[in-house]
């Protein structure tokens, strides 16, 4: 179905005789069978890399713990930051997700701090202003590519941006304050050309693999940021997402993936850079190995209007919740739910029941639209243009990048400077799942009428848990043949709802098993602290094996 859904009004199919639908369920079920057999056979011939163990304790600290050992004098900056650049110098020749760094600059920087802090005294005025305005002084972290920043260029995994060295015009302020706040930025991480596929791979720096396996995907866009925080090699960073960009590699990875409500965090100073109206999809926020670092992490990103805006200072009480799930969208676009992944949302679903949370089962057939729904949104937020930011790809040159025939040079091994995943995207969106004014319009109402019940549900004390995917991690180029399994994370762009992404086991192939929870608009404090209890009865993060 994956390969019909292009070219028919998703609605029109649903609409068909029951028979006729079952008939296509079927075929879509053979089709993901057969995609799914061919690359089980690629893992069963190909060999795993397994990567180094994680030696060095420190490595194992999160990052709050750790700023407060540095204030406290246990441990030094310096060791942390060497720490942490080994770790990357270790694992990246298996992962490929460091893609710049600064590690002489960082280490610079780590002695500076520890030099500054030989000369405060414990628990006087000035420390205490420390853990005031500098609560990650001297705590390391990784920066997506694409983020613009003083310290790295965003090239975006384009080729003819690969030697610009032209500083951004618009930094991103979420990273000023993390440096700020005394974070050391380490290092820029990988991305999928222009941040537009679900796998992580360009022609400027090759493809990033999975630390769990390398042989598997670790997500996109963030893919880097993903990996190399799971490795070990980070205790945090900074992604982007428009269609689970975050959330998607957070659970290929198994760690903690955070998207905001739309417009409560500043999202200026990305590549693409967003305007005011696809704002109201994109979201940028940290993501973190451990649940207990997200908070202040996300609440050092954020302004003080838009901490305020939140109400991210107020307390949680998980008891007054209200909690609801969902087991499957049951549609014919992404591939059929593993037993792992509803088992992630089961396993979640009887933690609650024994603190006595009676947690209820939703289904809002509207979510079985949601790739078509994601499309109306984007094409109603970038008034139609919805492949406009390509002409990053040359320059915005006269001439446009011909996504088919870079399509075709990949898969005829022909030279090209463009990403097979990408082109891809581009020209089916443009030219096979453009949608004209009516349906646009058909399925925006649809949206409305879904936010508005979703929100009601929800309220200012509701949480929701759905899968975070309908598999593991895939293999790479998995994606390309069943392109429409980011329906379970794009859903909440449309609806503009704050999610967070943990992990909570690991299957049988020792592969990451996640959820995401969801709560109503701006209150995305309420899942901060749900992670939490999450983490502490899971697990959460564990190193790849």
């Amino acid at each position: 179905m994956v390969l019909l859904f292009p070219l028919i009004d998703s609605e029109k199919i649903y609409k068909l005789p029951h028979i006729v639908i079952s008939f296509l369920q079927l075929l879509h079920i053979f089709y993901c069978t057969i995609v799914n057999f061919i690359f089980n056979v690629y893992l069963f011939l190909s060999k795993k890399e397994k990567l180094p163990k994680i030696k060095n304790d420190l490595l194992l600290i999160p990052a709050t713990k750790c700023a407060q050992m540095i204030r406290d004098k246990e441990i030094t900056s310096y060791e942390l930051v060497k720490a942490y650049i080994d770790r990357q110098k270790e694992v990246n020749p298996f992962i490929n997700a460091v893609v710049l760094e600064r590690y002489e600059d960082a280490l610079k920087d780590a002695k500076s701090i520890d030099e500054y802090l030989e000369k405060i005294k414990p628990y006087t005025k000035e420390y205490y202003k420390i853990v005031d305005e500098k609560p990650l002084l001297g705590v390391p972290f990784t920066l997506k590519n694409s983020i613009k920043c003083e310290e790295f260029p965003p090239i975006a995994g384009i080729v003819c941006r690969n030697h610009n060295e032209t500083k951004a015009d618009i930094m991103c302020k979420g990273v000023e304050r993390l440096k700020n706040a005394g974070g050391i930025l380490l290092a820029s991480t990988n991305v999928p050309e222009l941040c537009m596929w679900i796998e992580t791979n360009n022609k400027v720096w090759g493809r990033t693999n999975n630390p769990y396996d390398t042989r598997r995907s670790p997500g996109g866009s963030s893919g880097g940021e993903g990996a190399i925080i799971s490795a070990g090699g980070s205790l945090f960073g900074v992604g982007s997402d428009i269609a689970g960009s975050i959330r998607i590699p957070a659970c290929h990875c198994g760690i903690f993936g955070y998207k905001n409500t739309p417009k409560s965090i500043d999202v200026r100073g990305h590549l693409p850079e967003p305007d005011e109206k696809i704002m109201n999809m994109v979201a940028q926020a940290p993501m973190a190995r451990y649940a207990c670092d997200l908070k202040l992490i996300s609440k050092i990103y954020m302004s003080e209007e838009e901490r305020v805006s939140l109400r991210m200072d107020e307390e949680v009480d998980i008891n007054s919740l209200n909690f609801y799930y969902i087991e499957d969208f049951s549609f014919m676009e992404a591939q059929p739910m593993t037993k792992d992944c509803l088992q992630g949302v089961h396993s979640v679903v009887k933690m609650l029941e024994d603190f006595n949370k009676v947690p209820v089962n939703l289904y809002f057939d509207e979510f079985k639209y949601s790739n078509v729904l994601w499309q109306a949104t984007l094409q109603y937020y970038t008034d139609d243009q919805v492949t406009g930011a390509s002409g990053y790809m040359n320059n915005f040159s006269k001439t446009k990048v011909p996504f088919l025939q870079e399509a075709l040079k990949n898969m005829f091994c022909l030279q090209s400077n463009h990403d097979l995943g990408v082109m891809l995207w581009l020209y089916e969106f443009e030219n096979l799942r453009f949608l004209n004014p009516q349906l646009k319009k058909k399925y925006l109402d649809m949206r409305d009428k879904l936010m508005k019940k979703i929100n009601d549900i929800l309220g200012d004390n509701g949480i929701l848990i759905v899968p975070a995917y309908p598999t593991v991690a895939p293999p790479h180029n998995h994606q390309l043949f069943l392109r429409m399994d980011k329906s379970y994370t794009e859903i909440f762009n449309v609806l503009g709802l704050p999610v967070i992404t943990c992990p909570i086991f690991l299957n049988s192939s020792g592969i990451p098993v996640c959820v995401q929870i969801a709560a109503g608009k701006n209150q995305d404090r309420l899942l901060f602290s749900f992670a939490e209890v999450i983490e502490k009865k899971f697990g959460g993060w564990r190193e790849p094996k």
